[in-house]
């Protein structure tokens, strides 16, 4: 385990509200988990990096495809360790790169910096030999509550606002104009009840690798204190946090920042302000039973070795 300060928190505090920017202030996880997997020889196999940080230094200008600095983080560590390198997201909603335009030096300094901490943590890391009879995993589909309007007052003066925003909206723009009028028109009928709530279908699953070891994921970008409390509840001394996997439910918001607005919340956000507390309570639930499991089948291992 090390760490490395290559994001930062894009929630930007401004008079008009929040926008994509930076705010120092906010949170961000700096943690980089690194899994080493060596042969019976002790040669190497792969090394899983996870930190949180969308991988966009290149920012949206950039019309080229990349694999962005996990890519140089791939190259560069891999050629260090010999072994095949693996970047796995983390909690990394509300946290951007540290340098975002459209120059390949970006990629190249925030890659290199997160290899090296990467580095750090392979060539330290300890020897996992606890016993395991078997992998544990566990994974459920959590009906998660849908983000609809508070009021049907509200709904429509959104619609209002939003038919105006239309006239002059660019491509991209447009493009969200589209989708947060059909989530309105749709919570405005849930409202009116002459349609049913829609629960948003989230896979979330836990794999106990060893009885010290495990992975978590969720599926979407979920805001990087939400990824923290999962870690903190985790009876795993090591815990991967991997999002992003096995689809998307777009953004996953902590409760706060509903009454902040911004981007995460107003644009690519299907689910309630309660949402993400239940996936947290899910997550550290499904990592709690694996290591019962994980802990039981142990103790049977030992038992037949004696």
């Amino acid at each position: 385990m090390s760490s490395a300060v290559i994001g930062i928190n894009r929630r930007e505090r401004t008079p008009d509200g929040i926008i994509l920017g930076n705010n120092p202030d906010g949170p961000m996880n700096p943690r980089v988990a690194v899994l080493r997997i060596d042969d019976a020889d002790g040669g190497p196999i792969a090394a899983l990096v996870n930190h949180a940080c969308h991988g966009v230094s290149l920012s949206h200008e950039c019309t080229e495809y990349s694999a962005d600095f996990p890519g140089v983080l791939r190259d560069v560590l891999g050629e260090a360790t010999g072994a095949e390198v693996l970047f796995v997201q983390g909690a990394a909603g509300d946290i951007n790169p540290r340098l975002m335009s459209w120059t390949w030096n970006n990629p190249k300094r925030l890659g290199t910096l997160l290899a090296a901490e990467a580095m750090e943590a392979y060539f330290d890391a300890v020897r996992d030999d606890t016993v395991n009879a078997d992998l544990r995993v566990h994974e459920v589909v959590v009906d998660l509550p849908e983000l609809l309007p508070s009021s049907e007052a509200a709904a429509e003066d959104a619609l209002q606002e939003l038919e105006l925003i239309a006239q002059t909206a660019d491509e991209a723009e447009a493009y969200w104009v589209d989708v947060r009028r059909t989530r309105i028109q749709h919570g405005l009928a849930v409202l009116r009840g002459r349609e049913a709530p829609k629960p948003v279908k989230a896979p979330v699953s836990a794999v106990a690798l060893t009885s010290r070891i495990a992975i978590v994921t969720a599926p979407g970008e979920v805001f990087t204190e939400l990824g923290d409390r999962v870690l903190a509840g985790s009876p795993f001394p090591f815990t991967i946090y991997s999002g992003y996997t096995n689809g998307s439910i777009n953004y996953i918001p902590t409760r706060e920042a509903y009454d902040q607005g911004g981007y995460e919340v107003t644009h690519a956000c299907q689910v309630a302000p309660e949402a993400g507390d239940e996936l947290v309570s899910e997550s550290v639930g499904l990592l709690v039973e694996v290591h019962e499991r994980s802990a039981a089948a142990v103790e049977s291992s030992l038992a037949q070795g004696e």
